[in-house]
């Protein structure tokens, strides 16, 4: 009822103050229009889109005047008109509107339209070309490549498909790729052929991805020829008791690198290497006996392979061999420990990061050694320098541990926690969050909760997608405090996924919550829905109200 007082009093004033009936009506009619403009939709907007486009056209915006050409010139929205439309491209091109230029161009060059003339059409590619619209390039290219009357022309056409590629016009790229590969007017180039082939292949021109697949095709064959003699020269070289040559084919065989894979010709030829005493092969061919690839799982062969190639000082070897008698589930007796022992101590001192952590990590726990902190900080640190994020993180959480009272030993545990964390240790990541927070405490930083939100977040966020679980599922519980369930539920999926047995129980609890919050939502989205629908059928009645009192007022009084 308040619109129709508000009309009501709108309509009355303009009568008492004097003014037309006319004009009161148009003033109601206005406000009529106004109200059903927000239920009643326009299906054909061409008559917008011209006046649109004419009044930015008049400000010399180039598109507009583009768009509005193509209106006039295909009769669209208007009845066609080619005058109309000619000046408008005139206009754009002129604005170095280079489609424009492009389009205008095409008329005069199929002279359908217009009476033909080339030497305009060339003019307007010309142009086109300048403002990097790729398709006058191309057409311009076209014309000179089509005119094989002097080496000129192609090399002048090669330059501007050259251009149309670069401003991606696929038929640029192919037709350029062609030249390459036949040598018109430019020397034949079979690696720039196949560059501009696979750049129109990229833009989808199917003529292009046809030549590109021709020149790999006879790539291929050209390599397996060669590759195939190569092989057979290396095999040579190794029959003559060449070690290298021995490893280098077994390499190719065991990944079916240039030949078919054939793991037992492999595990031949990395024999014959190890029995010419070549460590490197020996070291391989114990790793293949540790995970019975192509042949019978055999430990004590393995041992025996990487105790050779460790005495032959190959350092990934008496990697192996530590690791191999280190773990619980290979070892045979305590012996076994003191091997592990040597076999780290060799392998660290040829630089093996993953040995000078291992050999650093007996230290700490006394296993077939007797504890020793200083030694286990040694090799820790030294793993880390040499780049092994496990001793990084290791040897952080020990400063961690013994910093609490000490500035000195948090900021050492939050420089080895970063390097480990930019080697890719997820668990180092998400340390850094409780390090840092730590280190302001210890520094009395008050920092703000936001801040230190996000910065969690950061790190967090960095260890879960390094697959630490229990940064995904510490994650998940921060994007639940800021309500962010979708974020969480990937984060708690995740963790679960890891085996972090919390998250999945959190992923359980979140399921419910979200499932209430959804169901409350819908509830409310329902009540919005209905409150809408009551205020349109008002609103209905009100205009309804508002016709009739229109027809009360103007009616002829007396009849």
């Amino acid at each position: 009822m308040l619109g129709i007082i508000k009309y009501r009093f709108k309509f009355l004033a303009c009568i008492a103050l004097g003014t037309l009936l006319l004009n009161g009506c148009a003033t109601l009619e206005e406000s009529l229009n106004t109200i059903k403009a927000a239920f009643i939709s326009d299906a054909d907007n061409s008559n917008n889109l011209i006046a649109n486009y004419t009044k930015n056209c008049e400000l010399n915006d180039a598109s507009s005047c583009y768009n509005l050409a193509r209106m006039y010139y295909n009769g669209v929205g208007t009845e066609a008109n080619l005058q109309t439309a000619m000046n408008l491209f005139e206009k754009s091109c002129d604005l170095k509107y280079g489609e424009a230029c492009y389009y205008l161009g095409t008329i005069f060059y199929d002279g359908t339209t217009v009476q033909r003339d080339l030497t305009r059409a060339k003019t307007l590619f010309q142009l086109s070309c300048n403002a990097n619209n790729g398709k006058g390039c191309y057409q311009l290219g076209e014309m000179y490549y089509n005119d094989k009357k002097a080496d000129l022309n192609l090399s002048t056409a090669a330059s501007l498909f050259y251009n149309g590629c670069l401003f991606e016009d696929s038929r640029s790229c192919a037709r350029l790729g062609e030249m390459y590969y036949k040598g018109e007017g430019i020397k034949r180039d079979l690696a720039k052929a196949h560059q501009f082939f696979q750049a129109g292949c990229q833009f989808n021109n199917f003529s292009a991805c046809q030549s590109l697949a021709k020149i790999i095709a006879d790539k291929n064959k050209s390599k397996a020829n060669k590759t195939a003699s190569n092989n057979e020269s290396i095999l040579q070289k190794c029959n003559k008791n060449n070690k290298d040559a021995c490893l280098t084919l077994a390499t190719k065989y065991y990944y079916g690198t240039e030949v078919k894979k054939n793991l037992a010709l492999a595990q031949a030829l990395l024999q014959k290497g190890c029995d010419l005493n070549h460590g490197p092969s020996c070291s391989m061919l114990g790793v293949l006996y540790i995970n019975g690839e192509g042949f019978k799982h055999n430990l004590t062969i393995a041992r025996n392979l990487l105790q050779k190639g460790c005495d032959l000082n190959v350092g990934i070897a008496c990697d192996n061999l530590g690791e191999l008698t280190y773990s619980s589930k290979t070892r045979i007796d305590e012996n076994d420990l003191l091997i592990a022992k040597n076999s780290f101590q060799k392998g660290c001192d040829l630089n093996i990061a993953n040995s000078c952590f291992w050999l650093g990590h007996m230290y700490h726990f006394g296993s077939g050694v007797d504890k020793n902190l200083e030694a286990r900080d040694n090799y820790l640190q030294k793993g880390c320098d040499l780049n092994s994020k496990l001793a990084c993180r290791f040897l952080g959480v020990i400063y961690w541990n013994g910093g609490n009272t000490s500035k000195q030993n948090l900021e050492r545990s939050k420089d080895l926690m970063e390097k480990g964390c930019d080697l890719g240790e997820g668990a180092a990541c998400g340390y850094l969050s409780a390090i840092y927070t730590d280190l302001d405490k210890a520094n009395g930083r008050i920092i703000d909760d936001v801040q230190i939100l996000q910065r969690n977040k950061k790190f967090l966020t960095k260890a879960c997608d390094l697959d630490d679980g229990f940064s995904c599922l510490a994650l998940a519980d921060l994007h639940g405090v800021e309500r962010n369930y979708s974020l969480a539920k990937d984060a708690y999926e995740k963790g679960c996924k890891l085996g972090e047995k919390d998250a999945c129980n959190e992923l359980q609890k979140l399921g419910v919550q979200i499932q209430k919050i959804t169901d409350h939502e819908e509830e409310k989205r329902q009540q919005k829905l209905k409150e809408q629908k009551q205020k349109a059928y008002k609103l209905e009645a009100d205009l309804d109200a508002i016709r009739k009192l229109v027809i009360d007022i103007s009616a002829p009084k007396g009849i």
